[in-house]
């Protein structure tokens, strides 16, 4: 599990946030990536940007 989600598991979303907006640059083409991403975003009421990282079929 990312690092991202200990972050989530604390209460410090926006931390987590930028985590895995690490973790995405470094793994772009990566479903769990985005998808970890975009979960980060909804939990932290940012839908649009949640929308845009949504893995394709979702």
């Amino acid at each position: 599990m990312p690092i991202g989600f200990d972050y989530m598991r604390a209460g410090d979303v926006k931390a987590a946030v930028e985590v895995l907006k690490l973790v995405l640059t470094a793994y772009p083409d990566s479903a769990n990536a985005n998808g970890n991403l975009a979960e980060a975003y909804l939990k932290d009421g940012q839908k649009d940007l949640w929308h845009g990282c949504m893995p394709k079929g979702h």
